[in-house]
């Protein structure tokens, strides 16, 4: 896994968000959920330093940058896919 403290400021740019789903309503939305599941319990898919907070969305744009995460839309409800377990 990748530590979370190695985000760069520059890989969270839209432009690279934007070549892993089909289109920024998609992308602010799936990212919203996910920050929002993430907030509510459920264990990030990327390793962090859990003594120092860090925002749900930053996790949720990291598992998006990192491929473990995809998120999807079909039929008016988002979904998130990863390899070891499916989130709804």
């Amino acid at each position: 896994m990748v530590d979370i403290k190695e985000i760069k400021t520059e890989d969270l740019n839209i432009s690279n968000m934007l070549k892993k789903v089909p289109n920024r309503f998609v992308l602010c939305i799936g990212l919203f959920k996910r920050a929002r599941q993430l907030k509510e319990g459920l264990k990030p898919m990327v390793k962090y330093d859990s003594e120092k907070p860090v925002l749900p969305v930053l996790t949720a744009m990291k598992e998006l940058l990192e491929d473990k995460l995809d998120i999807n839309f079909i039929k008016n409800d988002f979904f998130f896919l990863n390899t070891k377990n499916f989130l709804h």
